[in-house]
């Protein structure tokens, strides 16, 4: 299913890939996935209805990130989905998430932000979480993955932020700003 120049328009997030060829965009109500392909603008896939027919009852993709050629997009289910860049869905795995609102990935590593502020992550090649953590008292925002580091950083709707040293299978706080700070 092809995207029309209106699901275009309403595009809020959009992620170019490692190797600057591709970006996948997520609608603002998130219906509609799309593969873009930079040199020329033109639509590589898109996954409006396959995606869909993946998620469980009303759930409706929320958040996106891309990694490698591979788009990796949480739904609002708790269920990641890892993407081809021709519209296949490679995987999918439930992360026992309250509602995934943000997702990051960095090569095969990925972490979620959940509505009640916990902070979950994993590992692409099962699609299983392998750790979960109370980040913050409120929902989380954003969340990212610092390259050539074992840290996260998340960011909840309060304007916390905080930074996690990751050590085996524990995650520790390592710096808080505080709202406003």
């Amino acid at each position: 299913v092809a995207l029309v120049a209106e699901d275009l328009g309403r595009i809020n997030e959009l992620f170019a890939t490692q190797s600057g060829q591709s970006a996948y965009g997520i609608t603002t109500d998130g219906v509609a996935v799309a593969c873009l392909k930079l040199a020329d603008g033109s639509i590589v896939g898109s996954w409006s209805s396959e995606l869909e027919s993946s998620l469980t009852g009303n759930a409706r993709p929320r958040s996106l990130a891309a990694v490698s050629e591979l788009a990796v997009v949480g739904g609002s289910d708790g269920i990641v989905h890892v993407l081809s860049n021709d519209g296949s869905i490679l995987g999918r795995g439930q992360w026992n998430i309250s509602e995934l609102v943000s997702i990051d990935a960095l090569g095969k590593d990925c972490i979620a932000g959940a509505q009640n502020g916990d902070a979950i992550v994993g590992h692409l090649n099962q699609l299983e979480h392998s750790l979960s953590w109370q980040a913050h008292p409120a929902p989380l925002t954003a969340v990212a993955i610092v390259p050539n580091a074992p840290l996260y950083i998340t960011g909840s709707e309060t304007g916390e932020v905080a930074l996690w040293l990751r050590q085996t299978n524990a995650v520790y706080p390592v710096l808080r700003f505080p709202t406003g700070k």
